[in-house]
């Protein structure tokens, strides 16, 4: 009889009632635990052998002889005696301190196949975790990785002290840096007006939308006329991008606006969004929808240029380049952009009215 320790775990090794060693796992790395757990065990174990001998000696005395195996190979000892976290569970206790989507739960699924056979939070480590994102997401984009990167260290951080960790073995990971980032370019009057023109809906009420507001895409199809006040005639809409900060955006409807949206037939129910009545789906367009705007652009000659890429997402840069050129300021621009910062913004505008100051500057050689 002997206590042992393989890979961080304790073990009982035994002789049953037929003379051949046994093993069985204590299912925990504290000693002190260990010990305890090993002299249940092994009290058990005499009793079996008392069992048998007692049987040997008064043979049908004592029916249902029991097994060394029988008794011994599974016990069940209560997991707060280990006082650890399977990697299983940790779903389930996270959903006791904070919101867990089904993407977040997906991610972390997929996270512990991958680590397999490992199964205790506390057998994850810094090298384990990394290994795992560089493997799985290191051809990914950046955006890819650290969104990755985040959902699995907010699992782990949430769960440190109840799976006894000192901190979450994500948490030092450095993110990685965006390359070759794909920057949208304002749109003209003229080209807003081409597309306008030329889309079909839901198309065409989703360009006036973003052209308007410098909404998302997706955000301008969660639009519902539950989030319009007609008596201020403004919106307020918590944007996917935003809705984990719990930050909502409130935006003015422009008169042009507002009188499109008027002239549409609105649903009979205010929270279904105003783009779905040309849709199958509700929330967001599919890929062969997306598609066909790209394809739009293509036939209207609308291009990328050296300021940046042609698509959707210039109706964002369109709205705030146009907010600066009218003088608005960037405290207001940024809160309906939903920014956190002035770096952001700057990013989407592309300010010709300011940079034409310029002009006004002395002349310096013509000076006497």
């Amino acid at each position: 009889m002997a206590l042992r320790k393989i890979r961080l775990t304790w073990y009982a090794y035994f002789r049953d009632d037929s003379g051949k060693i046994r093993t069985i796992s204590l299912h925990t790395r504290d000693e002190a635990t260990a010990t305890k757990l090993h002299r249940e065990v092994m009290a058990r174990i005499a009793a079996v052998k008392t069992f048998a001998r007692l049987q040997a000696k008064y043979d049908g005395f004592f029916p249902g002889k029991p097994t060394a195996t029988e008794t011994i190979t599974a016990p069940t000892f209560p997991e707060s005696s280990a006082k650890r976290l399977r990697l299983d569970k940790m779903i389930a206790a996270t959903r006791q301190r904070r919101e867990v989507n089904a993407r977040h739960a997906a991610a972390f699924e997929r996270f512990v196949a991958s680590v397999a056979p490992l199964k205790y939070a506390d057998e994850i480590t810094p090298k384990i975790a990394l290994d795992y994102l560089d493997k799985t997401f290191g051809k990914a984009t950046a955006k890819t990785y650290n969104n990755n990167l985040t959902m699995l260290n907010v699992m782990f951080r949430t769960c440190a002290i109840r799976a006894g960790l000192n901190a979450s073995p994500f948490a030092n990971i450095p993110r990685r840096l965006p390359s070759n980032v794909s920057h949208f370019r304002p749109l003209t009057v003229d080209e807003f007006r081409a597309i306008f023109a030329a889309a079909a809906e839901p198309w065409k009420t989703a360009s006036i939308i973003a052209w308007h507001t410098g909404l998302r895409l997706e955000t301008c199809f969660k639009l519902s006329w539950s989030h319009i006040d007609e008596a201020d005639r403004s919106f307020t809409i918590m944007p996917g991008k935003t809705a984990r900060f719990g930050r909502a955006v409130y935006v003015p409807i422009h008169p042009e606006l507002w009188q499109h949206l008027n002239s549409l037939t609105r649903p009979t129910d205010p929270l279904q969004p105003i783009l779905s009545q040309w849709q199958k789906y509700i929330h967001f367009p599919g890929h062969k929808n997306q598609t066909y705007f790209a394809g739009m652009l293509h036939a209207l000659g609308i291009k990328d240029t050296c300021e940046g890429k042609a698509g959707f997402h210039s109706f964002r840069a369109s709205f705030i380049t146009r907010c600066d050129e009218a003088g608005i300021s960037r405290r207001a621009t940024k809160g309906i952009a939903g920014h956190t910062t002035d770096d952001m913004t700057d990013l989407y505008s592309h300010d010709r009215a300011t940079a034409r100051q310029i002009l006004t500057l002395p002349n310096v050689l013509d000076s006497p």
